[in-house]
């Protein structure tokens, strides 16, 4: 066998940490990341594609996907393409009367005399309007005909007032906005689509509770508009736009921004989305057949009446949720829940978008379709530029009265919000080392973000999933009744259901989530909530579609389309980051239980690969601390042959040993793995569960993880990610269970160092907290400076050290040399090992995980007393 090779490493993100102050995002900063992370997912398309992509649709009934279709038999795994719906843009009265009103319409683009791009903005805000009145007009001449001839069609269509923008309308803008995003400055779109025929004074990407409703003199942006002249520049300008509009609406599909090329007097619609850019081609707003393509995407744009068409979920406003029943397919047992804080929120245009919130549930009822119209959950948000001085002098109000507040940290994470968890190399700047974009906007994130708001005022519907998996034997929602922790992120279609399955696997366990459901959202027809239909299909030759945005040289191999789709998992378990530990006993147990919990995880055949402080949870709740003992006997499922396996029998460790007693290697482990359960019964007797792993997004399937061909990507966030996977020039490019267990140490430093209940008191102290968290280049320097700086930070000289650090500095010094002594062992026995035999590798994984954590054990063993006196 050979060993799984590695596509280029992707960026990742600063570690999600309340303590960590955010940077403020600039301009070309925030551009350039998004440059890495959307990469070379850039795609175009003829714009009657473009057209049925953003067109309300519906499955065709003999879709394998659609829920008319009772044999569902479609692959759970796969995805719909454009050949597998209905258009409504498609229907024979919408293009009748489309051809009749563009007949009767001559466009005669004014150019400027002058030059430069805001010149062009008056004549491209008449232009924009000229295609939405064509498009209003077809709209009416359909709802009136349908109306009046009854004619029945599979999309009926609602009242122009009561569509998803009844009065969408350009106006020129050219100044900032009244609200940035995440913590970056706010943005100065060119133009602005707004639901208002009045010209907004100021404009937000959303209205919350403390800005008001929307009225003559602000408004909320339902499509940015952008002109340069280049397309490259105005591209990535448009993104920033793109990253905003996602941002308002957490678990939408897609945004959609106009960009306009002022030199050549192109246009072009970009839909972002979580797998990178789609546009139409370059479209002349000089050409009566471009723009009769342009009118006929602006058309498909004013036909959306619904969440669905906007490529929201319809069962959720983000407050009110509609979940599926536990047990069966029956709506009437689905569950009603309610948002009532945000608890995280990751900020990107491609990736997985995390959104994290605290849920709590009703009874269950099918009956919920609409909901109030106003809510008392809108979390305040600080307004990025003073609203004074945009507004007339009457309508200035005093600043006592509108207070906005910072959110306050609380709940499942600290409120930075999360990332996308890939790997860079040898930089403290999250660089890709070639082409492939990052999963997300990394270090850059801010609790500003993470509020609470309504994203619309639609009713709300229940939707039945392609698929779902529950865990536990609840048959009830209204058996959720201390509510839980409710997770929607867009992880890559191939691993779309690993979380899922990793806890599943595990839930209840030892040091694992107590897991309640995970499901894959659809749409009313039944199809998923994806991005599959921005995407090239399986009919499209790539070099056709392919954007080369920026004129190089024709890839040799175009890159593979990223596919997403938007899933759910629900956990009862909340839980703070360990820097909130209040002892260095309980940091050391929370490391230990979130530990035990990785390696019952890898028991059940799955590897993490991404530790870090945002993904090691100290449980606040004693409620949900509950667990099953820890149990390493599990160890004869991965060491065994499975034609000699039968773990019924080998129901103790002496019964283990002597079925491996004449093969060396795996008795090594056996004997390892028996001094970890010894320990653990001691360490964990009596005591609840601390302490868990989450958030298996990143996560491998080791069951067959030598014998498929994968891409081998490594994962992580780079403050915490072992040295080996970090290098330049790394010695194998395959993760390990090794590389977990040096992720462990580091989110230990991290938390001593970086502790909220101990302020760091010495200058290097302080020095040190800080330079750990400026990058992980730094960290590996901090661990030998705290060894070098030992008998100084005991004694306490030149300045006393904070009683956290001090008792914790000679455990991550022991810490540190066995972290190092086991990569030399793993570099030497990799090295040493027969790749070709899977078994081989296997066997080698298996050593150094139940290694690592055992030296993990007996540092802890050999410090517990003077840890227990740290006990307040």
């Amino acid at each position: 066998m050979s060993p799984p090779t590695s596509t280029p490493r992707k960026p990742s993100s600063a570690p999600r940490s309340h303590s960590v102050p955010p940077p403020v995002e600039k301009q070309l900063e925030l551009i350039n990341l998004l440059r890495m992370e959307i990469g070379d997912q850039k795609w175009q398309f003829d714009a009657g594609r473009v057209a049925h992509m953003l067109s309300p649709k519906k499955l065709k009934p003999e879709s394998p996907w659609s829920h008319e279709n009772s044999g569902y038999t479609a692959d759970p795994l796969d995805l719909p393409s454009t050949d597998d719906f209905h258009y409504l843009i498609d229907d024979l009265d919408v293009q009748a009367a489309f051809e009749a009103r563009f007949s009767k319409h001559k466009f005669d683009y004014h150019s400027p005399s002058s030059i430069g791009e805001r010149s062009h903005y008056d004549p491209l805000v008449y232009f924009l309007n000229e295609c939405v009145a064509i498009g209003n007009q077809v709209y009416m001449d359909v709802f009136i005909d349908r109306k009046k001839t009854s004619h029945h069609s599979r999309f009926p269509i609602v009242d122009i007032k009561d569509r998803w923008w009844p009065h969408l309308t350009f106006h020129t803008y050219d100044r900032p906005t009244g609200d940035g995003i995440g913590n970056a400055s706010p943005l100065k779109p060119d133009l602005v689509g707004v639901d208002s025929e009045s010209a907004p004074i100021l404009c937000f990407w959303k209205l919350t509770s403390d800005v008001g409703k929307a009225d003559n003199l602000k408004a909320e942006i339902a499509i940015a508009t952008e002109a340069k002249d280049n397309w490259p520049e105005m591209i990535w300008q448009s993104a920033t736009y793109g990253r905003a509009e996602m941002a308002t609406i957490p678990l939408r599909a897609f945004s959609l921004v106009i960009a306009f090329n002022s030199k050549s007097q192109m246009l072009r619609f970009l839909i972002f989305h979580h797998g990178g850019i789609s546009a139409t081609k370059e479209l002349s707003v000089k050409d009566q057949l471009c723009c009769k393509e342009i009118c006929l995407v602006m058309l498909s744009i004013l036909l959306w009446q619904s969440p669905t068409d906007a490529g929201i979920p319809p069962f959720t406003n983000g407050i009110n949720f509609l979940l599926p029943p536990l047990v069966d397919r029956d709506e009437s047992k689905g569950g009603h829940g309610e948002i009532t804080n945000v608890l995280h929120h990751a900020l990107s245009v491609r990736g997985r978008s995390t959104w994290i919130a605290s849920i709590k549930f009703n009874s269950s009822s099918s009956t919920i379709s609409s909901v109030p119209q106003h809510s008392e959950h809108f979390a305040r948000k600080r307004l990025h530029g003073k609203v004074d001085n945009f507004l007339p002098k009457e309508s200035r109000s005093d600043p006592s009265d509108s207070p906005f507040p910072d959110q306050a940290t609380s709940g499942r994470y600290s409120l930075r919000p999360r990332k996308e968890k890939r790997a860079t190399s040898g930089s403290n700047q999250s660089q890709p080392k070639s082409g492939h974009g990052s999963e997300s906007i990394q270090d850059k994130e801010s609790s500003d973000n993470n509020r609470l708001y309504r994203f619309h005022n639609k009713d709300i519907k229940f939707t039945l999933p392609r698929w779902k998996l529950t865990s536990g034997n609840i048959q009830d929602w209204s058996e959720v009744k201390d509510g839980g922790v409710l997770k929607g992120s867009w992880p890559q279609a191939a691993k779309r259901n690993l979380e899922a399955r990793m806890f599943s696997a595990c839930t209840g366990n030892f040091g694992s989530p107590d897991h309640i459901m995970s499901f894959e959202a659809c749409y009313e027809d039944g199809s998923p909530v994806s991005n599959s239909i921005f995407l090239p299909s399986a009919n499209d030759n790539l070099e056709n579609v392919f954007w080369n945005l920026h004129g190089a040289k024709s890839p040799l191999v175009y890159p593979k389309p990223d596919f997403r789709s938007l899933c759910f998992s629900l956990t009862r378990d909340e839980g703070e980051t360990l820097e909130n530990c209040t002892s260095a006993f309980e940091l050391m147990e929370c490391l230990l239980h979130s530990m035990l919990g990785w390696l019952d995880l890898y028991q059940h055949d799955f590897l993490h690969r991404d530790i870090s402080i945002g993904n090691l949870l100290k449980l606040k709740s004693a409620a949900t601390s509950l667990r099953k003992d820890f149990s390493a006997l599990l160890v004869g499922n991965l060491i065994l042959p499975s034609s000699t396996r039968d773990i019924g029998s080998l129901n103790s460790f002496p019964k283990l040993l002597a079925a491996v007693k004449n093969d060396k290697h795996r008795r090594s482990i056996a004997v390892i793995a028996c001094k970890i359960h010894e320990y653990a019964e001691v360490l964990t007797s009596g005591a609840r569960c601390k302490a868990i792993w989450t958030d298996g997004d990143m996560g491998a399937d080791m069951a067959r993880y030598f014998e498929l061909a994968h891409d081998g990507t490594v994962s992580g966030t780079p403050q915490f990610m072992s040295k080996g996977l970090l290098n330049e020039e790394p010695e194998n490019e395959i993760q390990s269970p090794a590389d977990d267990i040096e992720s462990f140490l580091w989110v230990g430093l991290w938390s001593s160092l970086r502790n909220t209940k101990f302020p760091n008191s010495a200058k290097k102290e302080i020095r040190w907290s800080q330079r750990i968290a400026d990058g992980y280049t730094f960290r590996e320097t901090t661990a030998i400076n705290i060894q070098e700086s030992l008998g100084t930070i005991m004694k306490g000289v030149p300045e006393p050290y904070s009683n956290m650090f001090r008792t914790m500095a000679p455990i991550l010094s022991e810490w540190y040399d066995a972290i190092r002594q086991l990569r030399k062992d793993w570099i030497l026995d990799w090295s040493e090992t027969n790749l070709d035999d899977s078994k081989d590798v296997n066997l080698l994984f298996h050593s150094f995980a139940y290694r690592g954590v055992l030296d993990f054990i007996e540092i802890f063993q050999k410090h517990k007393e003077d840890l227990e006196k740290t006990v307040l």
